[in-house]
């Protein structure tokens, strides 16, 4: 069940993300109608890029494929499960 506090609580997060979004957009979207664009409405990457808040569309795959055609690095990264500690792993044999 919703309660009152837990709705103000969203609200005012959801505010907080609206304001930095606008911000984010005036530093660096001059050319954008900060207004236009901040209705609070979602957009769509098609209608994002109409609307000048993006340059161009692209998967992950081809814009780091064009990045490393342009000589950048690109550097991989994997998630590997933790090792356990070893003290703990002592503790439990114990």
């Amino acid at each position: 069940a919703y309660t009152d506090e837990g709705v103000a609580h969203f609200q005012q997060q959801l505010e907080l993300v609206h304001d930095a979004f606008k911000a984010h957009v005036a530093e660096f979207r001059p050319t954008v109608d900060v207004e236009e664009v901040a209705t609070g409405d979602s957009w769509l990457a098609t209608h994002a890029l109409e609307n000048g808040l993006v340059d161009e569309l692209a998967t992950s795959d081809e814009y780091l494929d064009r990045k490393e055609s342009e000589g950048f690095d690109i550097v991989g990264m994997r998630l590997q499960p933790r090792q356990p500690r070893l003290l703990p792993s002592l503790l439990r044999q114990a």
